[in-house]
């Protein structure tokens, strides 16, 4: 940011200040600027989430969602007959339980049939791009985050008696990867669209084998615990072949940006004059890296919020009576 205007300063002998263009210093304050952390295994998560044979839907998961309806609706009749039921701890862990992994995974299910056809529109996209010249290039977010605050540049003072540039300041983190697929078979022959739209079809619900085995370890008890801790549970889908393609090397980038926008000066005191701070300073940090290993990642994670809610609703379901 640069500053105009004029200033004078107090005292006997007084000093006239002119700025025509005076950089002003900035900074970030308290803000985290440091670049945030690789996910661990983001290679095979990058693999996962792009590769064209992965399923959206699985006949496993979404029959499962069905079979547990009538327990649902069961609780939930229980919940309206005695309300009362909730001044228990242990019921309210059962019903949150109910919520998030009965309620919710059936609502997703019924929001993805909803939106099947879009679904399969952008899958046939992504399939006629895998058969152009370029190939199917990728890009993923894994983790991002923002941050605002506010600083302030003193000049010729202190406390409440001086020349005080005001901004407000943005942080930007993202870290994200991208990959290049590119058929390893010829294009099949299609000698119109409705072949390729039913491919796109299979895949999307799941009717494959990478789709079945994906729905099988989401229906078995406890994986969603074993998530927390690695991401093995991708490795399925990064070796998806119904679609024959191989993909690059997974590149992972990461980019930390400030922005510095001014909101005024403050001439305060025995200080007297008019200035203006112009411009909006902007800084870019980024780092690349280019990796060829696809593995599982094993990390310990952060129990944010949602995962410490999950833990102490077992915790209570199977301690309290």
């Amino acid at each position: 940011m640069r500053v105009y205007g004029t200033v004078t300063s107090p005292g006997l002998f007084r000093t006239r200040y002119v700025f025509n263009g005076m950089p002003t210093a900035v900074s970030a304050g308290t803000l985290d600027t440091s670049q945030l952390a690789t996910p661990a295994g983001w290679e095979l998560t990058t693999v996962a989430r792009t590769n064209p044979s992965r399923p959206v839907m699985t006949p496993p998961s979404l029959l499962q969602d069905l079979i547990d309806i009538p327990g649902q609706l069961r609780q939930l009749g229980k919940l309206i007959r005695k309300p009362k039921s909730l001044m228990s701890p242990r019921e309210v862990a059962n019903h949150y339980l109910c919520v998030q992994f009965g309620w919710l995974p059936l609502i997703e299910d019924l929001h993805q049939i909803l939106d099947l056809q879009s679904y399969i529109d952008r899958r046939c996209q992504e399939l006629n791009s895998l058969y152009s010249d370029t190939g199917l290039r990728r890009k993923i977010t894994l983790n991002s985050d923002e941050q605002s605050g506010s600083g302030t540049t003193t000049w010729l003072g202190s406390g409440q008696d001086g020349v005080f540039f005001d901004y407000d300041v943005s942080v930007k983190r993202k870290v994200w990867a991208t990959i290049h697929w590119k058929p390893t078979t010829p294009p099949p022959f299609s000698p119109g669209d409705a072949s390729r739209i039913r491919l796109a079809r299979r895949i999307v619900l799941g009717l494959t084998v990478e789709g079945m085995a994906k729905g099988l370890w989401d229906v078995i008890p406890w994986t969603w615990l074993i998530g927390y801790f690695t991401n093995i549970g991708s490795y399925a889908l990064a070796h998806s072949n119904t679609v024959p393609a191989q993909h690059s090397q997974t590149c992972l980038m990461k980019s930390c940006e400030r922005t510095y926008t001014p909101k005024g000066v403050r001439i305060l005191g025995t200080y007297k004059g008019n200035a203006n701070l112009t411009g909006s300073p902007y800084r870019a940090d980024k780092t690349r890296l280019v990796s060829s290993t696809v593995t599982p990642g094993f990390n310990v994670p952060f129990l944010d919020t949602f995962r410490l809610s999950i833990l102490s609703s077992l915790f209570v379901q199977r301690t309290m009576r």
